[in-house]
């Protein structure tokens, strides 16, 4: 097998919006040849299109590539209950679902990590408030979808909205009901004495007096029923149905005093969901076609009731702004849908089946949340959807998702992985830096210094992250090339990264040994080196081609420079490394 190596593409005084195309090298075709993209190839982001495009002309394309993200203000579900993407530690349970069987499950993120900056991307529709940056995947038509793919169209609602939560809770499904009768039509009321307690309703409606009856009676709770005095407010006849002495104090121990659903019944599942929902529909709901329009004054109970819809398999939106009921005591009340089935999978006139993604012109500082999965709940607008997941040295082996799978089928991008191409092991990612051994002088240092960390925004393709962040992907990034290190049988070992893995590729010029700023460039992972046959690197603009090691390990790097007038010295447009 021969590796043709190429990283280190830039153009020079092409960083401004609208100007021609960056030129690029032109490549040989070789279908026989893998060829290497050791990172920063400056295409205005399209590392991968850019690979796409010449994956016809070799046998495989592998390159390093970046990360994904969501707005810091929108919300993720997580086992208690939602919480804003900022305040997401490794120590949260988040809810992920996978994209093969819809299950949905939580379990701790495997990364969390912020990324200012970002070019933000809007998708909206009457069940979808996406905000989320410009690498970002939505979670269309069952797969992860590039934002960037569906931006000026008016798409079918066909996004992803729920998922199956298989949960333990086990809760009768009469007691759901009455519980749920009593917050939303009852009243708990406390008596003189603390164990003096009563559970009353004061209902006017025929038809709900004969539901809850027929409930009271089914489950042999006592009560009485009788009327009470009309008034100028209500012209049907009210009736009072009481609830007293051990049931009454059953029920408020079973509410722990607060007329609230219970926080557990989120996870309610099967008969008592649907118990749960049908009651919502009987009190304070009622059915449109496939609809249930609720409403309610607790944000506590839309919490739990979206929770349950969105582990049910149910969409759900609500209007994060309460507004003015329409009974005499004004009380303000969120107004709540919930879709039952699917939306129409052809565009028609109903708003609700289509949505719009806009490049919203926004630049923010987002948050990353990596799940195994691929997948996050999130919730903005009090809009409930399933999202891509925000990856940051995401462990892929080969082209899991919708925006690996956009790639051609020969086309490996590595985020802290390895892949086998006939028989020979290809591992490693960014890599970054250890910053001498986490030095916070030295950190802090790279902040002011090197451009990847500062706030100024230098095109389209640049991601800027802090040092502590590059820290920690290197830490993954050297699990990951342990790994694939350790693969048993393969021919070769080749690892791909852009930042340097020894000292000794310093550029002589730039050599002072009292300087810190060597540490943002090189780490220390001579022992590391000698395990592989070949290690192909970029990111100094200094190529080198030496053996090192006992193996006689290759340490190669082949850096464009800036294309085409100010080459970087050393580079050879026609290296083939043979393994």
């Amino acid at each position: 097998m021969y590796i043709r190596l190429f990283s280190d593409i830039h153009n020079e005084f092409r960083r401004d919006e609208g100007e021609e195309p960056y030129h690029i090298p032109e490549l040989p075709t070789d279908p026989q040849t893998v060829l290497v993209l050791a990172g920063d190839i400056d295409t205005k982001g399209r590392g991968v299109e850019y690979a796409n495009a010449l994956s016809g002309r070799f046998k495989a394309v592998v390159l390093v590539a970046g990360n994904h993200c969501i707005a810091k203000d929108t919300e993720v579900l997580t086992k208690d209950g939602w919480v804003l993407a900022e305040d997401i530690t490794e120590d949260s349970l988040v809810a992920t679902v996978c994209q093969k069987t819809n299950r949905l499950y939580y379990e701790p993120p495997k990364k969390v990590f912020n990324v200012p900056s970002q070019e933000m991307y809007s998708v909206k529709g009457d069940y979808i408030d996406e905000l989320v940056s410009s690498g970002h995947h939505c979670f269309y038509k069952g797969q992860r979808t590039p934002v960037t793919d569906l931006v000026g169209e008016h798409h079918p609602n066909d996004f992803t909205y729920s998922g199956r939560y298989v949960g333990s809770l086990d809760v009768c499904p009469d007691l759901v009901a009455l519980l749920t009768w009593v917050v939303m039509d009852g009243c708990l009321i406390q008596g003189e004495s603390p164990n003096k307690k009563r559970i009353q309703f004061k209902l006017s409606k025929q038809r709900k007096i004969t539901a809850l009856r027929k409930l009271l009676d089914r489950m042999d709770v006592p009560y009485t029923f009788k009327p009470c005095k009309k008034s100028d407010i209500n012209k049907l006849q009210p009736y009072y149905i009481r609830i007293c002495g051990d049931s009454a104090r059953h029920i408020w121990k079973a509410l722990g005093g607060v007329k609230e659903l219970p926080h557990s019944w989120k996870d309610l599942t099967g008969e008592a969901f649907r118990v749960l929902i049908s009651t919502l529909e009987a009190t304070d709901g009622h059915r449109q076609y496939q609809r249930v329009m609720w409403s309610t004054t607790s944000r506590s109970d839309v919490d739990v009731i979206q929770t349950a819809c969105i582990q049910n398999g149910v969409t759900f939106s609500f209007s994060t702004t309460p507004r003015k009921s329409g009974f005499v005591n004004g009380k303000m009340q969120y107004s709540c849908t919930l879709k039952f089935g699917h939306f129409r999978s052809k565009l028609g006139s109903s708003r609700s089946n289509l949505v719009q993604v806009t490049k919203t012109g926004l630049v923010q500082d987002t948050v990353g949340v990596h799940t195994s999965e691929g997948t996050l709940v999130c919730r903005r607008g009090g809009k409930a959807y399933v999202t891509g997941n925000c990856y940051w040295g995401s462990n892929f082996t080969k082209l899991p998702n919708k925006w690996l799978e956009g790639s051609e089928d020969n086309v490996y991008p590595l985020f802290n992985a390895h892949i086998t191409i006939d028989n020979v092991v290809f591992c490693g990612g960014t890599l970054w830096t250890d910053y001498n051994d986490c030095d916070e002088l030295c950190m802090w240092d790279a902040t002011r210094v090197m451009v990847d960390y500062s706030k100024i925004k230098s095109g389209e393709s640049y991601r800027k992250f802090t040092p502590e962040m590059a820290y920690w992907d290197h830490k993954d990034c050297l699990k990951a090339i342990r790994e694939g290190l350790s693969v048993q049988g393969a021919r070769k070992y080749i690892v791909v990264t852009h930042m340097t893995p020894s000292y000794i590729n310093e550029d002589p010029k730039f050599y002072n040994q009292y300087s810190t700023t060597k540490h943002y460039y090189h780490s220390n992972l001579d022992d590391l080196v000698c395990d592989a046959d070949v290690w192909c690197f970029g990111h100094t603009h200094h190529n080198v081609d030496r053996i090192v090691g006992p193996k006689g390990t290759r340490m190669v790097s082949n850096q464009v420079g800036y294309y085409p007038d100010h080459l970087a010295k050393g580079f050879n447009d026609t290296l083939l490394i043979e393994v």
